[in-house]
């Protein structure tokens, strides 16, 4: 509804016709000038709006499509693969290694089976990291992650089609998947409205959210197929 119905009724209250029905006043080619504008303005408002919700998902399109074309451009993604190895197992690090927890409240089992999901050798065992402090942790990540793209096997994989394909085809198929979310998120963003929030800021702030969970998804299924790859 573009109008209440209150509004309308009190204006039929006001109108005055002649015997034939013509209306006298208020003018109504005033009248309908009015209705128009605030038509347009309505329509304006609404194109403004969709046209912001659509500038956050194509800013998120041309980030994808830039690594997309990186990887087909690159003949060896070995610095690729090294890199995504790396911001993963420090993320994975970071989050189940809280500085607002005690080392002994640590998850360790949960984060010793998220970082060997990812490593392609050397996995950790618990005793390994018992006790340790974080930065001691993130040492030995580091140093089998480097010792890992050390090994010819590993880097001759990276400089086939394989690891190429696994890049490519997780990236769409992930990216598939958050446009779907992203289009669910836009469907129910007025909701936010309701609750006195910018329905534009709230679709900006989720919409970065999902973004940097898909990234992570994203990166966490690469590695666990490069390391299947390896044992084929």
């Amino acid at each position: 509804k573009l109008y209440d119905q209150e509004l309308i009724d009190n204006w039929r209250k006001k109108v005055k016709t002649d015997e034939t029905g013509i209306v006298l006043s208020p003018k109504p080619r005033k009248y309908i000038t009015n209705v128009q504008q605030a038509i347009e303005s309505i329509h304006y408002s609404s194109r403004s709006h969709m046209l912001k919700l659509e500038n956050v998902i194509e800013n998120q399109r041309e980030t994808i499509y830039q690594l997309r074309n990186e990887l087909l451009e690159s003949d060896n993604i070995r610095d690729r693969a090294e890199e995504t190895l790396v911001s993963t197992g420090m993320m994975i690090i970071d989050q189940e290694c809280n500085d607002e927890l005690v080392a002994e409240e640590w998850n360790l089992e949960q984060l010793i089976n998220q970082l060997n999901d990812i490593l392609p050798f050397q996995p950790f065992e618990f005793d390994q990291l018992k006790g340790k402090e974080k930065y001691e942790i993130e040492a030995e990540f580091l140093e089998k992650a480097r010792h890992a793209f050390e090994q010819e096997e590993l880097q001759q994989l990276c400089m086939s089609e394989q690891v190429r394909s696994v890049y490519l085809q997780t990236l769409d198929r992930n990216w598939i998947t958050h446009l779907e979310n992203m289009q669910n998120v836009k469907e129910g963003i007025n909701l936010h409205s309701y609750s006195q929030e910018d329905p534009t800021r709230a679709f900006q702030k989720n919409g970065y959210a999902l973004f940097q969970e898909m990234i992570i998804h994203l990166n966490k299924e690469i590695l666990h197929r490069i390391k299947l790859l390896l044992q084929m």
